[in-house]
């Protein structure tokens, strides 16, 4: 415990690694967790959500919150109006702009002012690579933003077993996602590989499902499965994909590298920051070159020593680190705030 400072851990959703900053921030400080909109947006809801928050915020030094949305200006604003210092994680949904793939809060000129806002009145804010930083140096000033990239716990990660010809893909196959990922071209390439297992892991609607079974019949989409799950499934896959048009970080991307599968990726976003040559890349929707890609991996499957290079870049207590010195940095500019303002009032 660091000198009894307290956090008000603010979450809209209980992802792993929304959960791991949780515990190393339980793990040094006093903290308390806020959910928001974990019984939906309604009014009502809404509502609730907001004295919740009010209510930890007048209890906390530090509002730590996840992305930059709605909630997040409700903090960053009573946090300015009660003198309690603010973080922000940005996730990169945050400043994409993606008007073709309805995809961002770049490209509504409500969300736009919202986010611009938030940038404004948080004390720091932590977007989760280098992509994403330059993409917020047109809405945010450059001191207050700091890269900390996300981190993996390698004592949860399964023994990586007998590696089979499975190749796996992670992404929403929603009307909203599946083009944003690449899901499209991947279940097309499925029809054209024989001898390998493809499975898509991720939330699925019934529509989008019928729309991409027409391109293959021989791709097992097996839905959103607890993550424990996607690890055991990705220790045996020998190649994961992913195909998107743009990551902001891929997660799953690290964890599939850090279980030894051969990974091929478009060169978007973020994607070359964290595995810089350790990828495989291919062109965003080019079918042919996927196809040959993935059937090259799967032929000459070897391990690479990207495993270490992704424990010493990404591990937990790398984010841990940085995280404690930015916290302790605001707690002493917030001690000397309240100096001066003693000063002042005598």
């Amino acid at each position: 415990m660091n000198n009894g400072l307290r956090i008000l851990f603010v979450r809209p959703s209980k992802a792993p690694f929304i959960e791991r900053d949780l515990e190393i921030l339980m793990k040094n400080y006093e903290t308390k967790t806020c959910d928001i909109f974990e019984r939906g947006r309604g009014i009502y809801n809404s509502v609730k959500a907001f004295l919740r928050l009010a209510k930890g915020i007048i209890w906390c030094d530090i509002a730590y919150c996840w992305f930059a949305d709605i909630y997040t200006l409700w903090a960053v604003r009573l946090c300015r109006l009660l003198g309690k210092k603010s973080i922000v994680v940005v996730g990169g949904y945050e400043t994409a702009y993606l008007p073709d793939f309805n995809y961002g809060l770049m490209k509504n000129e409500k969300t736009r002012k919202m986010v611009r806002r938030i940038f404004y009145l948080a004390d720091k804010l932590l977007p989760v690579s280098e992509f994403i930083k330059n993409e917020m140096l047109e809405y945010a000033t450059a001191d207050k933003i700091e890269v900390v990239h996300l981190a993996i716990d390698f004592s949860r990660l399964p023994q990586v077993s007998n590696k089979e010809n499975i190749v796996v893909t992670i992404g929403g196959v929603t009307e909203e996602k599946y083009r944003l990922k690449g899901i499209d071209t991947f279940v097309k390439c499925a029809e054209r590989i024989k001898g390998a297992r493809f499975v898509v892991v991720g939330e699925t609607d019934r529509k989008t499902l019928d729309k991409l079974k027409m391109f293959s019949q021989r791709v097992e989409f097996i839905g959103s499965i607890p993550h424990d799950e996607v690890l055991k499934l990705l220790s045996k896959t020998k190649v994961y994909c992913q195909l998107s048009i743009r990551e902001s970080f891929g997660m799953a991307l690290l964890e599939a590298s850090a279980l030894n599968c051969e990974i091929i990726a478009t060169r978007t976003g973020a994607i070359p920051e964290i595995l810089g040559d350790y990828a495989h890349y291919v062109p965003y929707g080019d079918v042919n070159a996927t196809c040959d890609m993935i059937e090259r991996c799967l032929t000459s499957y070897a391990k690479s020593d990207i495993q270490n290079i992704v424990r010493d870049r990404f591990s937990v207590e790398r984010r841990e680190s940085a995280l404690g010195r930015i916290i302790d940095s605001l707690i002493q500019h917030m001690n000397h705030d309240n100096k001066l303002i003693a000063t002042n009032k005598g």
